[in-house]
C-alpha cells in the first residue's frame, strides 16, 4: 500500500447519512483502522476479532473519531501487506448491521474468488458494528471513495455509486508478479 490509503463509502448529507471507514491508515501504520460515522444516537457493539477504539459513532467522539476498530491482523495494512500481496476487504451492509473483513492473499474464500460471496460462512469479522444503532437511519445513499496518495499532497478521488458491484484485483496475476519490481 502507499504511504496514505484509504476505501469509505458516505452519502449526500454527511454525517447524517453516515460513512463507513473500510481500509485507512498513513505512512508506516502497521494494521488497519476501521471506524463509522454518524449524526448523534448511534452506538455500536458486537463481536469481532478487531479492537474497539469508540463504541460512539457521533462527532462527540474524541477527535471525530466515530465508532473505531483497530486491526490486530499484521498483514492488514501497509509493508506486511505488501510483503503478502495483498488480500481481500469485504464489507456487509444490512439493517442489522455493518461487517468488515479481511482476507489475506492466501485465505481468500473459493466463494470471493468465484463471484459467489457467501458471508454467513467467513466467520467473524474484524469490525462488527451491530445494535442498537438504527442503521437504516443513520445509513442512506452510499458512494464508494478509493483515495490513493503517492506524495504528501492531498489525494485524488474515485467516486462510483455503490448501485454498482466492484471486482477491483489490484493484486491479479499482473499486477502480482510485477509487485516486488515496481519500486513500491
Amino acid at each position: 500500500m502507499t504511504e496514505l490509503i484509504s476505501s469509505w463509502t458516505y452519502g449526500p448529507n454527511w454525517p447524517n447519512s453516515g460513512e463507513i471507514d473500510i481500509v485507512e491508515g498513513v505512512h508506516r501504520q502497521a494494521t488497519n483502522a476501521m471506524a463509522l460515522h454518524t449524526s448523534a444516537n448511534c452506538t455500536v457493539d458486537g463481536t469481532q476479532s478487531g479492537t474497539w477504539v469508540h463504541h460512539d459513532c457521533s462527532p462527540a467522539t474524541p477527535d471525530n473519531a466515530g465508532c473505531g476498530v483497530q486491526s490486530n491482523t499484521p498483514n492488514s495494512f501497509g509493508t506486511a501487506f505488501n510483503a503478502n500481496r495483498g488480500g481481500v476487504y469485504a464489507t456487509l451492509w444490512t439493517s442489522s448491521g455493518i461487517q468488515i473483513w479481511f482476507f489475506p492473499r492466501d485465505r481468500i474464500p473459493h466463494d470471493i474468488t468465484t463471484g459467489n460471496p457467501k458471508p454467513e460462512t467467513w466467520g467473524i469479522p474484524e469490525a462488527n458494528y451491530s445494535k442498537p444503532c438504527d442503521f437504516d437511519a443513520h445509513f442512506q445513499q452510499h458512494w464508494i471513495v478509493r483515495a490513493l496518495g503517492f506524495s504528501p499532497s492531498f489525494p485524488d478521488f474515485l467516486l462510483i455509486p455503490t448501485t454498482q458491484t466492484l471486482n477491483v484485483a489490484f493484486c491479479g496475476d499482473w499486477a502480482g508478479s510485477v509487485w516486488s519490481s515496481s519500486g513500491w
